[in-house]
């Protein structure tokens, strides 16, 4: 009977689950780069049909930005899964990821994917080459 209080008293982890190819690098770069002129901090939301990029400022004197990209527009093969209706919310920094996607713009092929770094999910970038996968870049 311990085992089952054991059980029942644990959070459960939300099973959240997310891969994509970028197929067009440089229009997300810009994309990026005009958000950091706002704020580096951004949220990114991943939504089955939908990537939004926004910035939420603190008072209505703040400049507060808002992207919305359909995911054909940008990623072939975007596959998604989570409890919340398929919706994947992250912090990230602005610069971080345009580094991380400068990185692989002349590679074959740069696949983003969600993972866990210190038990804290991350966005991973992945940057294949003709002849290998180079290391991969955590966000």
């Amino acid at each position: 009977s311990d085992q089952k209080a054991g059980r029942s008293s644990r959070r459960e982890v939300p099973q959240m689950r997310f891969k994509a190819e970028l197929f067009d690098p440089e229009a997300l770069i810009s994309i990026l780069a005009s958000l950091e002129k706002v704020s580096n901090e951004i949220t990114l939301v991943l939504e089955p049909e939908n990537v939004h990029f926004r910035i939420s400022r603190n008072s209505l004197s703040e400049e507060n930005a808002f992207v919305q990209i359909p995911t054909e527009a940008m990623f072939d093969e975007y596959k998604i899964e989570s409890k919340n209706n398929n919706i994947i919310g992250l912090a990230i920094r602005a610069s971080n990821l345009i580094a991380s996607i400068r990185t692989g713009k002349r590679s074959q092929r740069i696949v983003v994917k969600l993972s866990k770094k210190d038990r804290q999910p991350c966005l991973k970038i992945e940057v294949h080459t003709s002849s290998s996968i180079d290391p991969s870049i955590f966000i």
